[in-house]
């Protein structure tokens, strides 16, 4: 799917109702809401919620993965604490996330690393979402992080080159990007 262009929206005026945006499956002359799809380093899936609802708040439509949509409801703290344990995770496991990501990338307009200091480094990304990234960069999906991404960040050469775009913690950014 095409990335979101806001000038390929067509015109209610003459269309037939069986033409489509580029976006999804909308009706002609009916605006869709980009798809924003967050990708996310396991540390920060609590927090994913509260940036999915800044970002809806702006009119996107907003994906986070599978394990982080835990966290919206209220939980207890070793439950919480469970989620987060990644080591538990077997590799046909972890494949099946990866590949259904993906997959949740293919159909997205836009794609954002949430990335936050890790390990001491600030903007961290790790090599999952830098694999997503990377198959986002190869799909033509307009790329962004939310924080600049530093020097210390294995790939940050890679990353720039793939025009990652940082909107420096502020959802509002993004919508004078697209």
């Amino acid at each position: 799917m095409p990335a979101f262009n806001p000038s390929d929206q067509t015109s209610n005026t003459g269309s037939s109702p069986d033409v489509y945006n580029l976006v999804e499956d909308v009706p002609a002359g009916k605006m869709a809401m980009p798809r924003l799809v967050i990708c996310s380093s396991v540390t920060f899936y609590p927090e994913l919620p509260s940036i999915k609802k800044q970002f809806q708040a702006i009119g996107l439509d907003v994906t986070i993965p599978k394990m982080a949509r835990e966290f919206e409801r209220e939980l207890p703290e070793e439950e919480k604490a469970a989620l987060l344990k990644t080591e538990s995770v077997t590799p046909q496991v972890k494949r099946i996330f990866i590949e259904e990501y993906f997959s949740e990338i293919e159909h997205g307009d836009l794609i954002m690393a949430y990335n936050q200091s890790k390990h001491g480094i600030p903007g961290y990304i790790g090599p999952n979402v830098l694999m997503e990234l990377t198959v986002a960069f190869y799909l033509k999906k307009k790329l962004f992080v939310w924080n600049a991404v530093g020097e210390e960040v294995h790939g940050a050469e890679e990353l720039r080159a793939m025009g990652v775009q940082p909107l420096d913690g502020v959802p509002q950014t993004i919508s004078n990007i697209i």
